[in-house]
């Protein structure tokens, strides 16, 4: 093609056609020119497309994270919920009796079950990705990246919250054991039908084998000194006011930031 145009322009020279040459020059360089910017036409297209495709693997790697992370927190309401659950039963049992009406047998799922809630166990590996490349920083994805920014933030504010229920739930284990008397015969049965039923409510734990083998052995609590039980429930009655600001306030609001994430990125890049 070079070749071609290059011959045209010899033989308007060759015969002195100066005139006729000027405009094939100048149609020449604007051929060149269309030529030019159709090429970087077709790179910025290329370019885009580029950023459109790991945006969209972006986004696809960000919501499986996410609903990971939608999956995890409701487990974690559901053991919160329950702790709550265990924590209303003590109170409702002790409250309005003496010391000597109290049973140490009744209280030890009490002391055996757990008040806190396992750790948050995020999926950062997409977030952190894309705080590093920037994805979503152009035009168009502003209230996008806010609602991740804002979940990321919230994200660690729930770790802070679990800190610090989880420094009031040792506190009531280290009330209880000072209380509660655990020392039965047949405790690894009592611990197995504790873990093997989730919630105080939910048996009759009164009803079952392991408590008549373990009712014989006839067990006293570790005080008589009804103040310490008193402790003890207030402890639990002020960790369940935080527990219940996880589980009505902050997980629902913190899982409806995760839909309304994953509604926005499969509207805009996924469909």
């Amino acid at each position: 093609m070079i070749k071609f145009f290059r011959k045209i322009r010899f033989d308007l020279l060759k015969k002195s056609k100066t005139g006729k040459y000027m405009k094939y020059a100048i149609g020449e360089i604007i051929l060149v020119v269309i030529g030019i910017l159709i090429a970087l036409q077709i790179n910025t297209w290329n370019e885009n497309q580029k950023k459109k495709n790991l945006i969209r693997a972006y986004a696809a790697s960000l919501i499986s994270d996410l609903q990971a992370d939608i999956k995890e927190v409701k487990i974690i309401k559901g053991q919160i919920e329950k702790s709550i659950i265990r924590i209303d039963s003590l109170a409702n049992y002790v409250r309005a009796k003496q010391i000597n009406e109290i049973s140490n047998l009744t209280l030890v799922p009490f002391s055996m079950g757990d008040y806190t809630y396992r750790p948050y166990s995020w999926n950062r590996a997409t977030i952190d990705e894309l705080k590093i490349s920037g994805a979503l920083r152009h035009k168009g994805n502003e209230s996008l990246s806010a609602k991740i920014v804002s979940y990321d933030a919230f994200s660690k504010h729930l770790e802070e919250d679990f800190t610090a229920d989880s420094q009031m739930t040792a506190n009531v284990s280290r009330l209880a054991d000072n209380i509660i008397n655990l020392n039965y015969s047949n405790f690894e049965e009592l611990k197995f039908y504790m873990n093997t039923n989730n919630s105080i409510l939910e048996y009759d734990f009164s009803a079952s084998e392991a408590y008549r083998k373990a009712e014989q052995e006839n067990l006293k609590l570790l005080t008589d000194d009804i103040n310490k039980i008193n402790e003890l429930t207030n402890g639990c009655i002020k960790l369940r006011m935080f527990l219940s600001i996880r589980a009505n306030g902050e997980l629902p609001r913190f899982l409806k930031q995760a839909e309304e994430i994953i509604d926005l990125l499969e509207s805009n890049y996924i469909n």
